[in-house]
């Protein structure tokens, strides 16, 4: 998924900035929600995942492509 999403930002990001902002706000949510699925201490709890996602972002920065141009959760 990181190669397909760094190389549809590098060929969006030349034409519409504010389309991608939308698109990648679109696939942090879809990421908190994975994260809220994947486990158990996280179900039914949206702002205990994101928050673990922002920390994630922090830590391992390269983990997204998103997240090492400045698009954290």
């Amino acid at each position: 998924m990181n190669t397909i999403v760094r190389g549809w930002l590098n060929y969006f990001m030349s034409y519409c900035k504010s389309a991608v902002k939308c698109t990648i706000q679109c696939l942090n949510e879809r990421l908190c929600r994975w994260v809220r699925h994947k486990f158990k201490r996280f179900r039914g709890h949206k702002i205990k995942a994101k928050t673990w996602l922002q920390e994630l972002a922090k830590r391992e920065l390269n983990m997204f492509a998103h997240w090492a141009l400045g698009w954290k959760p």
